[in-house]
């Protein structure tokens, strides 16, 4: 459904980045690591 949201609003980076940590963060996950070190 994340990503979903991301096509429908054809957004890109560093928006899409930010809408998914935002969503993510909305339904309690939390990132461990820094996902931008990880690509």
């Amino acid at each position: 459904m994340i990503e979903g949201v991301v096509v429908a609003n054809d957004l890109r980076p560093p928006q899409a980045d930010r809408l998914r940590t935002d969503l993510w963060k909305a339904i309690g996950v939390e990132w461990t690591t820094n996902i931008s070190e990880v690509a």
